[in-house]
């Protein structure tokens, strides 16, 4: 499961990546709809794609962006942590 994805929360590159995970769900909403209505099928909508992984390249580049997102922001906090623990940092 993956963290909030609202837009303002993450980097463009995510954005991008969250969008295309996005539009590949919706896609498989159409290819399930499109098979169903060829088959004069009345049953229910079945989203069944997602369990053959048909959106699994988007939604493993969109989970490697969110870690590296998490790194950086974690090491900015870190080094936020030091400044303000220590005062301001002296150069050399």
């Amino acid at each position: 499961m993956h963290p909030d994805l609202s837009p303002h929360l993450h980097t463009e590159e995510c954005n991008v990546l969250i969008n295309l995970l996005k539009e590949c769900h919706k896609n498989e909403t159409c290819i399930i709809s499109a098979i169903l209505v060829q088959k004069k099928s009345s049953g229910a909508y079945h989203n069944v794609l997602k369990f053959f992984g048909y959106c699994n390249d988007f939604d493993r580049e969109l989970r490697k962006c969110l870690k590296n997102e998490g790194l950086a922001l974690s090491h900015k906090l870190e080094c936020s942590r030091v400044i303000v623990t220590h005062g301001s940092l002296k150069l050399k």
